[in-house]
């Protein structure tokens, strides 16, 4: 992907559009997916990075092992779903649930391991859908959203986070929005907000 330097921020793409400029850029200072209200809770332990959730009530000093910790999370919350987080440190960090996407450019380990847990608590789960039991179907939604956190998390730690600004034919300043997760949501969101100045006008 090609960057063009503009001022304190990266444009990654310029078009016209009803008249209009449109540039998408990197989001450079986002606020972290962990900071929002999330369904699920991770915990993460590391040498080098405070990474997860704060106010978990879980210390690394307290556990010999993650399995020890996992054993924990599960007498105290009975989770609807918890999956392993790992995370690999090379030319930047980046989490996964699966540490096959980290095998197969590293398989000695080297730069990559576990370094903690995201789970659904049980009481969260019956709580948001209205429930009083889990249903396989309820715990795969609770899996869904979990995976999904994991991964925006992840797109949130990389770099990937985008903004976009519009601006008129005589190149003032009209819109912008930053915080898209998605590079084709950004574009997207781009387009019908010169829509709505569109009808505006």
């Amino acid at each position: 992907m090609h960057f063009i330097e503009k001022g304190s921020r990266k444009m990654i793409e310029s078009f016209e559009y009803k008249n209009h400029t449109v540039e998408i850029h990197v989001d450079e200072s986002p606020e972290s997916p962990r900071q929002q209200d999330n369904l699920g809770t991770m915990v993460c332990f590391h040498n080098c990075y405070s990474l997860g959730d704060k106010g978990h009530g879980y210390k690394h000093g307290d556990f010999s092992g993650f399995e020890e910790l996992y054993q924990q999370i599960m007498k105290d919350h009975r989770p609807a779903a918890i999956v392993f987080i790992y995370m690999m440190d090379h030319s930047g960090i980046s989490i996964s649930s699966d540490a096959q996407d980290f095998r197969v450019w590293d398989s000695e380990g080297w730069d990559w391991g576990q370094i903690g847990f995201a789970f659904v608590s049980r009481e969260k789960v019956l709580k948001k859908y209205g429930k009083k039991e889990l249903s396989v179907k309820i715990k795969q939604k609770a899996l869904s959203a979990l995976l999904l956190e994991i991964e925006t998390y992840n797109q949130y730690l990389q770099g990937e986070v985008y903004g976009f600004v519009i601006k008129d034919a005589n190149g003032e300043h009209v819109d912008s929005c930053w915080g898209f997760y998605e590079f084709d949501h950004c574009r997207g969101e781009a387009k019908d907000a010169v829509d709505c100045i569109a009808l505006k006008v």
